[in-house]
Parts: structure tokens; C-alpha cells; sequence
């Protein structure tokens, strides 16, 4: 799915994701965000699915160290391929920790 999650995640790891994710948002405006097309392609369809996946059964394992890097990871392939159904909540999730 082209998509790799780091393979050791540090709360440096986890903020230079949040980071990024930030940076690529300040670039655009709400109304740029809102009349994003929507995602295509198969492969990235699958792979934000899967995230959404990993996310809940990360979370009612209690391996939270990942978490907070999911979210980010959807927000960054929605931006780059498209919006899913799955970017509402991402975009929530991604909130909650910037917030933290």
C-alpha cells in the first residue's frame, strides 16, 4: 500500500509527524479543504482503511504509543490523494493530540 508507519515511535517521532501534518495544513484555507476531490485511488482507499483499523485495536490493546501518528498519516494521504470518509475523524483525532 506504499504507506510504512516508523518502525520505532519516540514522543520526537510522533511530534516531527504532527509537525508535518501542520505545516502541510497552514498551506491551505478551509474553503481549499472543503472542495478537495474525493479519493480514487484503490490502494490508498485501502490503506487509510486499514489505519482506521489499526487505530481501534491499538486502542482497546493499549499499545498507544502509534496513536498518535495515525491520524496524521490519513490527514497527509487525504491531502495528497484525495478526501475518504475516514478524514472527519482523523482530522479530529489529529486535534485532540496537537490540544494534548
Amino acid at each position: 500500500l506504499d504507506e510504512e508507519l516508523p518502525s520505532a515511535v519516540t514522543p520526537t517521532v510522533i511530534k516531527k509527524h504532527l509537525d508535518n501534518t501542520k505545516k502541510q495544513l497552514a498551506l491551505l484555507s478551509d474553503d481549499t479543504l472543503l472542495s478537495y476531490p474525493a479519493m480514487v485511488n484503490p490502494k490508498k482507499i485501502l490503506a487509510v482503511e486499514f489505519l482506521v483499523k489499526l487505530y481501534g485495536s491499538l486502542s482497546l490493546t493499549g499499545e498507544r504509543a502509534t496513536i498518535p501518528i495515525i491520524p496524521s498519516m490519513i490527514i497527509q494521504i487525504c491531502l495528497k490523494y484525495g478526501m475518504s470518509p475516514h478524514c472527519p475523524s482523523a482530522f479530529a483525532q489529529y486535534g485532540t493530540y496537537l490540544a494534548l
